[in-house]
């Protein structure tokens, strides 16, 4: 077949307008190291790159901490291994939990720490050139290490080279916590060794999130339950200055946000660029069960008092029926708030929404009622990260599975839409025929974002930590070009586009090795740009070739061809309690290759065995299984074994 040019098309070889040098179409690797990398945490550093934590199991059996900076170029930072920094590797496993900038170009970062056989908190900070800051000890120091377990820890710099530390604890009933420890790795003077209770005379409290003040203190927030039974919650707020003292005008029990039972934790607190703060959470005023969850914040101004306009019981972002959840949020960078979450008001599937809402409480143009939709891709969308733009827009970051799971972002502009550019479905970070999952993202502070993810990519070393950066174009608006490619064992999905209102057909050719091009059949441009193409009679574990052809006149046009590789079949794939964290029984998503004999395993933190399940009988391919063992509230591991291997993912039970 004869090939002639088409003047009037360009095809475009990539989908992302990356800037030029390390950055490429499908990721830079941030560690290929033997055996799984898994979880990441990220941060800026405050020069357009970011640095990413994460849980490394090389030195296996045990699981320690390593830690990779990358430059704003896609390069790894001069100095640093090809394969990430170790961090920790104290005996037994440490898991990352968070990590901020430490004002200094280096970074504070927080684990679960396994050396005692029950969980402590420990943290630690580096430098921008990987070497510990003066006095900080070798693994880390501990901001707690009191008996009993503590977990889900977050950090907040104290702009001196020091940080704040909030966690949950349950070394007697579940109470949150906070520990100040300087910049030269000690404890605050007038600090206790192992943190200070935030809600000393509740019988329960939970989920310590802090946020920095930019003047040295920290807004802390927690739900603390004012019954014995747990059952009857209220959300705080409170603002200490760096010494740990109350701050000017903020009552000393700290401020209610809300003043109805609204539920089991905040999950984000934001700055309102004015000296307060935004607070967000999953609330069940509506019902104490995960089927009744709404989306609420409130906003706590510098004088501690709800800011006018925001409701004494909290403003709802969405009620919409059924549940939402898993609420994430930033600044919209001219004094609002984004805040997004997983919706199931479709009931069949999850999916990806956002709402933006004013310094006042209103939302804002162009962003309806009970929130958007960020992504019109089919599946389960879940793992949400969100990045200002700095423009009264976000980037969202999510897993998507449909048959792989798949790590895709959008942008959202100001006014509710995607940003030029970018098509109704987002864009997926990698286009290669593997699992991602576990996105993470912040701000580049250039008006784009960096994520970061685990990607199976590599049989040979399992899963590996991948990044890449977004620009503000997203996909290039070129007339034609790839966007997307998934493949499966048993079919291989195509999507190009074709720019927004493009009324393109084109007819869809394939080879393999052995063969000529092949017509498959014909696409058209669904009204949004995209053209996608499910060729179901792949054969597993073939190699095929793609491409359109587009008529011109007589002749026809053709794009470069994308070669696939088909998967041979299911990978073994450990994605964890579905949802996450579970108020009610617990269900465990993972995927198996074939009916060898495997076991699903629930351990605590000091990995005694909770729950255990045969698994390998139900065969290959995506499962879902409910455990019914009952357990108490707190962090759990989940652990998927087959033969030689092995994979963990993290678990919360709350109630």
């Amino acid at each position: 077949m004869r090939i002639r040019a088409c003047a009037a098309l360009f095809f475009a070889a990539c989908f992302l307008p990356f800037p030029a040098r390390a950055w490429t179409p499908n990721g830079v690797a941030l560690s290929r190291a033997l055996y799984d990398e898994t979880n990441p945490q990220i941060a800026p550093d405050g020069s357009g790159g970011a640095y990413v934590a994460w849980t490394d199991d090389r030195a296996d059996p045990y699981r320690d901490i390593y830690l990779q900076h990358v430059t704003a170029s896609g390069e790894i930072a001069p100095g640093w291994p090809a394969n990430g920094l170790l961090i920790c590797d104290a005996r037994r496993a440490q898991f990352p939990e968070s990590i901020t900038p430490d004002d200094s170009g280096g970074v504070l970062m927080t684990w679960i720490d396994n050396r005692k056989d029950t969980g402590d908190i420990y943290i630690q900070r580096v430098t921008a050139s990987g070497a510990l800051a003066p006095g900080w000890p070798a693994c880390g120091v501990p901001a707690c290490a009191a008996s009993g377990q503590q977990g889900a820890s977050n950090v907040a710099s104290d702009g001196a080279g020091g940080a704040f530390v909030g966690w949950t604890d349950f070394r007697g009933n579940t109470a949150a916590y906070l520990q100040h420890v300087l910049g030269s790795g000690v404890i605050a003077p007038g600090w206790p060794v192992d943190g200070r209770p935030l809600a000393p005379t509740s019988p329960y409290s939970n989920a310590a999130e802090v946020l920095a003040d930019g003047s040295g203190g920290v807004f802390v927030g927690w739900t603390r339950f004012l019954d014995a039974t747990a059952t009857w919650a209220q959300a705080v707020l409170q603002h200490l200055t760096f010494s740990g003292e109350v701050a000017a005008g903020w009552p000393a029990e700290g401020v209610v946000l809300c003043t109805v039972p609204q539920g089991p934790g905040l999950t984000a607190l934001v700055s309102d660029g004015a000296g307060g703060a935004y607070a967000v959470w999953d609330d069940w005023r509506r019902g104490a069960t995960q089927a009744d969850f709404d989306i609420y914040a409130q906003r706590v101004t510098a004088s501690g008092v709800l800011a006018p306009g925001w409701p004494a019981d909290g403003l709802p972002l969405c009620t919409a029926s059924n549940t939402q959840w898993a609420s994430v949020a930033c600044p919209d960078g001219q004094g609002g708030l984004i805040a997004a979450w997983v919706d199931y008001r479709a009931v069949y599937y999850a999916a990806a929404y956002a709402i933006r809402v004013g310094p006042d409480g209103q939302r804002l143009p162009g962003w309806p009622e009970n929130g958007l939709r960020v992504s019109t891709a089919y599946g389960f969308q879940s793992d949400l990260g969100l990045a200002t733009d700095g423009q009264g827009g976000a980037y969202v970051s999510f897993t998507n599975l449909v048959d792989y799971y798949k790590v895709y972002a959008q942008h959202l502009g100001a006014s509710g839409l995607p940003a030029p550019g970018w098509t109704a479905e987002g864009t997926p970070l990698a286009s290669t025929p593997s699992e991602q999952q576990h996105p993470v993202i912040v701000p580049d502070g250039s008006g784009g974002a960096i994520v970061s993810w685990d990607d199976g990519r590599d049989d040979l070393t399992w899963y590996d930590i991948y990044a890449q950066k977004l620009v503000p174009d997203g996909p290039v608006p070129v007339n034609l070009s790839l966007a997307s490619v998934e493949a499966t064992p048993t079919a291989v999905t195509l999507r190009w586009f074709a720019g927004a209102g493009a009324s393109l057909t084109a007819t869809v050719y394939r080879r393999d090795s052995q063969t000529d091009w092949l017509r498959l059949g014909t696409v058209s441009a669904d009204g949004t740009g995209n053209l996608v193409f499910a060729d179901r009679t792949v054969a597993a574990g073939t190699r095929y070739a793609y491409r359109l052809g587009i008529g011109a006149g007589t002749s026809e046009a053709f794009t470069a061809e994308t070669w696939v590789e088909v998967p041979a079949g299911y990978r073994l794939a450990l994605a964890g309690l579905r949802p996450n964290p579970a108020t009610g029984p617990l269900q465990v998503s993972f995927s198996l290759p074939d009916g060898s004999p495997a076991m699903l395993e629930l351990l605590d933190v000091a990995g005694r065995r909770i729950a255990a399940r045969e698994v390998g009988s139900l065969g290959p391919g995506q499962h879902l299984m409910r455990l019914e063992e009952q357990v108490p509230v707190g962090l759990y591991w989940l652990r998927l074994r087959r033969g030689g291997r092995s994979l963990t993912a993290r678990a919360a039970v709350t109630r």
